[in-house]
């Protein structure tokens, strides 16, 4: 009896698929530590899928991939032990699914340093908005001296006899006269 006829055979019989490929493993003297390496697996996911412990197993989409690739390891036809596993899954359960994971409840750290962080940034914008509000602003200074200020100032140089002389006439001006100095007398020599 060859490996195909036990084959056929077994699929006239209901078999978990896990069970199955474990028995071929067996049969063929390879252990399990050896398909997880050939497979890419943990050796846990390995002892799971023979088991037929689908609950502990990721999505079922995965669980499908590592069957084929186990069975193809084996040189099985991976289309059988899909469709036994198809069979004892049954139909597919996603709200099972979703039910079974815990939503992640915040710790208080975590709930309480979102309103830790927006007081914080608060305090450092009305900070900002305080010190830029309250800071003189530079502005363009106005002369001090005003029309009638300089009325009075050209009054009091006036008064004092004083005159403007960016506004004198200059054409009529003479020149200095050259001032007579003293030649400086030459030094002798006593070498001589």
């Amino acid at each position: 009896m060859n490996v195909t006829e036990s084959w056929d055979e077994s699929l006239n019989i209901e078999f978990y698929p896990g069970q199955h490929l474990a028995k071929e493993r067996q049969d063929q003297g390879l252990t399990q530590e050896y398909v997880a390496g050939k497979l890419h697996l943990r050796v846990k996911m390995v002892e799971l899928l023979e088991e037929d412990a689908y609950s502990e197993l990721p999505q079922p989409v995965f669980v499908q991939g590592y069957l084929r690739a186990y069975a193809k390891l084996l040189n099985l036809d991976p289309s059988p032990i899909l469709s036994s596993y198809s069979k004892k899954r049954g139909p597919e359960n996603t709200n099972e699914r979703i039910l079974r994971q815990k939503r992640k409840e915040p710790n208080f750290i975590e709930l309480h340093l979102r309103y830790v962080i927006a007081a914080a940034v608060t305090l450092v914008l009305l900070l900002f908005y305080f010190w830029w509000s309250h800071t003189p602003s530079v502005k363009v200074k106005k002369p001090l001296v005003t029309v009638q200020a300089q009325e009075n100032i050209q009054t009091n140089n006036q008064d004092l006899g004083l005159t403007d002389l960016s506004k004198m006439d200059t054409t009529n001006v003479t020149s200095l006269p050259k001032s007579k100095s003293k030649p400086k007398p030459k030094m002798e020599s006593k070498d001589g």
